[in-house]
């Protein structure tokens, strides 16, 4: 666990800034050190409450991934009891209930100055356990291998276009002919048919269907 947390502090931009290093680490418990520079120092000289913030912030989700894996922060709280004089800081946090929703953890942080160690603040954070990152790199690989396969389908589907295409054009050509067959064999049909039927009807009927192979021939 000590090695893990060693290596998600130093996966953070702001926490190799500002110098976090993990000194300790078991299950329920997690320590940092930083020491003093100037840059972080609010108008009176003592280390901002930013600083005193971020330090009790992570040393409390650290502790609550010795017990829950990956977490986020839901409430969190800082109580400042001491100027922040020192010329290194040490935060202790530590879970003080862990359950399968919410982990509750409190906070110290320690300013050390000439080997002497004075309480600055205390803090207290509920955090939420979230998915592990194992189960999250079993999804974002799941997610990789379904955009494979849909731009396998896009490729194969753009080599077969221009068959499906000629295709198409082929059938619109031969619709095409057909209509125009039609049309002769219907008006043959005009001719012949009158004494059987209607002059009316057969009128109609050719209308119509002329209409129709008109609208087919161009619509094809």
């Amino acid at each position: 666990m000590f090695d893990t947390l060693k290596i998600v502090n130093e996966t953070a931009a702001f926490n190799r800034w500002a110098g976090f290093e993990v000194v300790h680490a078991e299950k329920g418990e997690a320590e940092l050190r930083m020491p003093w520079r100037d840059e972080m120092g609010q108008y009176s000289g003592f280390l901002h409450a930013g600083m005193v913030a971020a330090l009790l912030d992570t040393v409390c989700g650290f502790a609550a991934a010795t017990v829950s894996g990956r977490v986020l922060a839901s409430h969190f709280s800082v109580n400042c009891v001491a100027p922040a004089v020192g010329q290194v800081f040490l935060a202790c946090g530590k879970v003080v209930k862990a359950g399968r929703k919410q982990v509750f953890v409190s906070g110290e942080l320690y300013a050390e100055s000439d080997g002497k160690r004075q309480l600055v603040a205390t803090g207290s954070a509920i955090l939420v356990p979230v998915e592990t990152p194992e189960g999250y790199g079993e999804r974002c690989r799941r997610g990789a291998d379904s955009a494979a396969r849909l731009s396998a389908m896009a490729a194969s589907r753009s080599r077969h276009r221009p068959i499906i295409l000629a295709s198409a054009t082929a059938f619109c050509s031969d619709f095409k002919s057909l209509t125009v067959g039609a049309t002769l064999i219907w008006a043959i049909a005009a001719a012949v048919l009158p004494p059987l039927i209607s002059a009316r009807t057969l009128v109609a009927h050719s209308l119509v269907f002329a209409m129709v192979m008109t609208l087919f021939s161009q619509w094809w």
